[in-house]
């Protein structure tokens, strides 16, 4: 240890450090504070949503381009992004009314319009006075809906979370041709790609996305990717967050596995010593664990306590309560390691044969073998095929996705350099960054911060404070057994026959679309989204048999804090094209239509992005409606009430550029994406990832009696308006623009 005078002289160096720090921000303070000041003023001014051409817009991005810098820090530009607006009362009428017109009659329209100007005049506005109220409390000032939308979207429900909350994720090309078929050298290869994301999140060196590379959006997401836990409770759950984890639990066959994969210092364990205790563990579990993801394998229930994260939500609170407590708190540590880790592993046995089956495998697994509440379950198939199963409360797809596509592009980039050897073994360091990372220097631009660290960090290094020790070493691993009583056992069966039932209610399937993909609607002079979801609408009435409001996924980062928000996609103008064809009018005479049915959806599109949706602000409304026991009978009303029958979402493929590689993963390394369950009753769900040339959908249904016949039915119906969309899009474009988008 360090003598007395050497800790003395390591204090002393240390505020003196401190105070030289302390001078130098002093200095450098009003510049960094003028930066941010300005940076906030030009964010909130967004007159570049409204007039994108103009001459002021112009500048407003070159300024903040500039002031933003070339390599921004990851979290840099948080606390300055503008808080999320709330929109006038009359405004969220307005797009409300505009929005149910094509689902009722002209009595039930009539009678909505003197019920939506009743609510305008008399609680509608005590309400928005009470909304506005409500945003300027400290804890809303940035964002008045992230709390209310996290409990009511998320926390508040009390079905099981997979099919009705979590989404999968696919391997690259949808299960064909893995990087490598030795299933721990897969696992051990994409553990490091995502352990890598993670480093780059913690070090602030993961650039944060800029729209035009000038407007920033909210990465606060991305701090709930790791380490994270949907911990059931009643009558809500919480999310739980360690922000120190250091470990992953691996499964495989019945039997669990802490393994610390970080070390105090925040470095990765070396991926070929990784893959050597993934085949440890993986060679550990004996016959009787080969099939471990398969249903009706025989196990002791303590092999079978995961199951029980498939259950109702308030089932599983009660029956985790329990199982903590028992004998003393005996499962206690063994419920907080699988609750504290990274992230968890699921060696998943045989493969299926029919990529239909290895979807569901993906989606819910018949509620065994994974930790439902974990942000995200890394599975890895004996054939070396891989997935996840991702858990939405603390953040939509586009941030897991982009941990995945890092991890995939990383474990591309290894093949290339021939980190496996000829039996598909990893037996090289697989990145750039693995010299960075085994502790050499880094060759990334260092952040202010390395510059000027706090008096506190300079502190703890000379020997007061700091982070708390871990006593487990680098690649350390333990067996986590549970022990489980008659209690636990029978929740465990119950477990297992409910969900079965349950998710024999939902089918889901991916259909790879070869024909065209964003190139037919460029060449029309068309928003690719607003020709695709048109083809939903199609989709949608031949399905059905009239129109269905339709839930559309749009983003707004570009607030503090944000989200997401509604756009309604089943458009008057959209159902005027969908009668048009319907009614077998020529494809020149429906040309028209469909410009009109897309640039519509593009300006409904646009304002949900700039935090001008109806959905979210009646919400709102409507929770302090609830709280307040106004009881207005506008939300209890026949419009307000109609289900989204359909619910869709694009995310994009890519997310981040990865210079020539990007051209590499198009040729067929990237993935198809995943997918999610319907929200309504009889409803749909349709995910899909647009490509230049082509489109995956994803499709759910729950049908009844036959989801699995309701969506194949579904599929074809959208494929052929697809097709009807093509021969419409095709009608308005001339030779020259469709040889140029190489239609």
């Amino acid at each position: 240890g360090m003598s007395t005078a050497g800790q003395a002289t390591a204090a002393c160096t240390a505020l003196y450090a401190a105070s030289t720090i302390a001078y130098y921000r002093s200095v450098l303070g009003p510049v960094y504070g003028l930066r941010d000041v300005t940076i906030a003023s030009l964010l909130r001014w967004r007159g570049w949503e409204r007039h994108p051409k103009s001459l002021s817009t112009t500048i407003a991005v070159g300024l903040l381009r500039l002031l933003g810098g070339r390599h921004p820090s990851t979290f840099q530009f948080e606390h300055v992004l503008p808080p999320l607006p709330i929109p006038t009362l009359e405004a969220s009428l307005a797009r409300f009314l505009e929005s149910v017109k094509p689902f009722l009659t002209e009595k039930e329209l009539a009678d909505t319009k003197v019920e939506v100007e009743r609510f305008r005049k008399n609680e509608g506005r005590k309400l928005q006075r009470l909304l506005v109220l409500h945003s300027w409390l400290p804890k809303n000032w940035r964002n008045w809906l992230a709390e209310w939308w996290e409990l009511a979207a998320y926390l508040m429900n009390r079905e099981p979370l997979p099919v009705s909350c979590s989404f999968y994720v696919l391997d690259r090309t949808y299960f064909e041709n893995p990087p490598t078929k030795d299933p721990t050298s897969r696992a051990a290869v994409m553990v490091d790609g995502l352990l890598r994301f993670k480093l780059r999140l913690d070090e602030g060196k993961m650039k944060p996305f800029r729209a035009f590379d000038a407007i920033p959006l909210t990465m606060s997401s991305y701090q709930y990717l790791y380490g994270v836990t949907r911990v059931p409770g009643v009558p809500t759950d919480k999310i739980h967050r360690c922000s120190d984890a250091r470990h992953i639990v691996v499964m495989r066959g019945g039997r669990y596995f802490r393994v610390e994969v970080v070390d105090e210092k925040g470095r990765r364990a070396p991926v070929v010593e990784l893959r050597k205790v993934m085949k440890k563990i993986y060679d550990s579990v004996g016959e009787e664990g080969e099939e471990g993801g398969r249903v009706g394998n025989v196990r002791k229930p303590a092999q079978l306590v995961p199951c029980l994260t498939a259950l109702p939500r308030t089932e599983w609170a009660e029956a985790r309560q329990h199982l903590i407590e028992m004998e003393g708190g005996v499962n206690a540590e063994v419920v907080k390691a699988f609750e504290d880790a990274l992230f968890v592993v699921v060696f998943d046995g045989k493969d299926e044969e029919e990529l239909h089956d290895r979807i569901r495998r993906l989606f819910h697994n018949w509620g065994e073998d994974r930790w439902f509440d974990k942000s995200f379950n890394l599975i890895v198939f004996d054939s070396g095929v891989c997935g996840g199963i991702i858990e939405h409360t603390p953040s939509d797809a586009p941030t897991p996705a982009h941990a995945f596509e890092y991890a995939f592009w990383e474990e591309h980039t290894a093949k290339e350099r021939g980190a496996y050897n000829e039996d598909g073994v990893v037996v090289a360091p697989i990145g750039p960054g693995e010299a960075q990372l085994r502790g050499e220097a880094s060759h990334h631009s260092p952040s202010l911060s390395s510059f000027f660290p706090t008096a506190k960090s300079m502190l703890a290094r000379a020997g007061r404070g700091g982070a708390k020790s871990h006593s487990r070493s680098l690649l350390s691993v333990e067996e986590l057994k549970f022990v489980v009583d008659d209690y636990i056992s029978d929740k465990i069966a119950h477990s297992q026959s409910s969900f079965r039932d349950f998710a024999k209610k939902v089918d889901v399937r991916l259909r790879p679309f070869r024909e065209f993909g964003k190139n037919v609607a460029k060449a029309a002079g068309v928003s690719p989204d607003g020709l695709f979801q048109a083809a939903i609408q199609l989709a949608n009435r031949r399905y059905y048999g009239k129109p269905v409001l339709t839930y559309e996924t749009a983003g707004t980062r570009t607030f503090a804090l944000g989200r997401t928000e509604t756009i309604r996609s089943a458009t008057v103008e959209a159902q005027q094209l969908v009668d048009a064809i319907m009614e077998g009018r020529p494809a020149k005479e429906c040309y028209p239509l469909l410009k009109k049915a897309a640039s519509r959806h593009v300006q409904v599109a646009r304002a949900a992005g700039q935090g001008q949706g109806c959905d979210r602000h009646l919400l709102g409304l409507r929770i302090i409606n609830y709280f307040k026991d106004i009881k207005s009978p506008f939300f209890s009303s026949k419009a307000y009430s109609l289900p989204y029958t359909v619910a869709t979402s694009q995310t994009p493929i890519w997310q981040e550029k990865f210079g020539v590689g990007k051209q590499n993963l198009a040729a067929g390394e990237h993935t198809p994406g995943g997918g999610f369950g319907p929200i309504a009753e009889n409803g749909i769900g349709v995910s899909y990832f647009v490509l230049e040339d082509g489109v995956y959908f994803h499709i759910s249904s729950n049908a009844q009696p036959d989801p699995e016949e309701g969506a194949a039915k579904y599929e074809e119906y959208l494929i052929g308006a697809m097709r009807e969309m093509r021969r419409v899009a095709e009608a308005g474009t001339d030779e020259k623009k469709r040889v140029a988008s190489n239609v």
